[in-house]
């Protein structure tokens, strides 16, 4: 297939966006003598567009350029994040990809800091090699020892009775550190602050590997996106080990204009993500029409009636479900109607507030687990 001709203006690559270019297909061109660098320069081409002026995708161009698959260029890109992130410890640097491919599965980099250090100072011990196995080895421990993490001083209430909440001010990964491993059924991202894919990848990779641990071994995750263009997104997912369902198609009814590089303004996204032998709870189409709207809660709140239809399709009735963007507890109150037990976390003080006065006016079970 030749390569596309994009006339348009805002496609054109400027003199300094075409010099880097080339200089970055060079670094690609010489193969696989250095994949760390290989992958750093994938990922520029990704993130920046560059190859927007000749192929209408990033995985057009991989294919008709280099012949290389989207999964293969994942894990040289995520080759190259842990590169970056290692280099900061100090210590002896990766010396090829597959030596690093476990550090995919932590979700910050200080997390794949202190496992690097912790493979180099036990192949110094045994007086052997760094190798896959011994990083596998020494993730797979750090992953279990965050599982069997006790709970804060928090108090969340994750044996609570049906129909009871917890509502928490925090950011989502401290919070979810708080959590007893395997405790929950269904996690929300009902938004993700990225501004562009590549980023809102990033941000969606680091809530999941989050809250992976905490998840049991038969459970999903619904994560809503203004994006269309949702393939970052799934490689984020798959790379953590989600199996990917068929995605929901939120049509909103909504007359405002869509952002770059969104969905138009009448649909939305919801994708749909498994974590062992999970499926719905109730078999139904991918087209939910539910109407946007306007609250003087949180201005992107989602609607209760939408919320409220994918907890009860997905899970079952004394299930836990985790949001980890909680905005002004939409999913929480949808947790009280249906009879599940919801953990509902926001950054922002002030939609928590907002949140906090939402719940007090509809009465109901005390608020459990607040943290100032």
């Amino acid at each position: 297939m030749p390569p596309i001709s994009l006339k348009s203006p805002s496609e054109r690559l400027t003199e300094d966006e075409r010099r880097e270019f080339v200089a970055l297909e060079g670094v690609v061109a010489k193969g696989m003598q250095s994949a760390f660098d290989v992958g750093a320069a994938l990922r520029k081409i990704r993130d920046d567009r560059y190859y927007r002026e000749t192929y209408p995708t990033f995985e057009e161009y991989l294919a008709q350029v280099w012949d290389i698959s989207r999964s293969y260029t994942h894990q040289l890109i995520d080759a190259a994040d842990a590169f970056d992130a290692v280099k900061a410890t100090g210590v002896a640097l990766p010396q090829n990809e597959f030596q690093v491919r476990p550090l995919a599965q932590l979700p910050s980099d200080k997390a794949k800091q202190k496992a690097w250090k912790m493979a180099v100072q036990a192949a110094d011990d045994m007086k052997e090699k760094v190798t896959h196995k011994l990083v596998k080895g020494v993730v797979d421990d750090l992953l279990a020892a965050s599982r069997k993490k006790a709970a804060s001083p928090l108090k969340i209430n994750v044996d609570a009775a049906p129909g009871t909440d917890d509502y928490i001010l925090g950011k989502p990964e401290e919070v979810i550190a708080t959590l007893p491993g395997s405790s929950i059924d269904l996690v929300l991202i009902n938004s993700l602050g990225g501004k562009t894919p590549a980023a809102a990848a990033t941000e969606l990779k680091g809530l999941l590997g989050s809250a992976w641990n905490v998840m049991k071994p038969d459970s999903q995750a619904l994560v809503m996106t203004d994006f269309y263009d949702t393939r970052l997104l799934l490689d984020a997912a798959e790379s953590l080990g989600f199996e990917v369902g068929v995605p929901f198609r939120w049509l909103t009814g909504s007359e405002r204009s869509p952002l770059d590089w969104s969905a138009t303004c009448e649909e939305r996204t919801i994708l749909h993500l498994r974590h062992g032998s999970a499926g719905l709870r109730v078999k139904i189409g991918n087209v939910i029409d539910c109407a946007d709207e306007t609250s003087r809660y949180h201005p992107d709140q989602r609607p209760l009636a939408l919320v409220t239809e994918l907890i009860d399709v997905v899970t079952s009735p004394g299930d836990r479900v985790l949001d980890l963007r909680a905005g002004a507890a939409t999913a929480n109150i949808a947790c009280r109607q249906l009879g599940r037990h919801c953990v509902g976390i926001e950054a922002d003080p002030k939609v928590f507030e907002a949140g906090k006065k939402r719940l007090a006016e509809l009465g109901g079970p005390e608020i459990s687990g607040v943290a100032a």
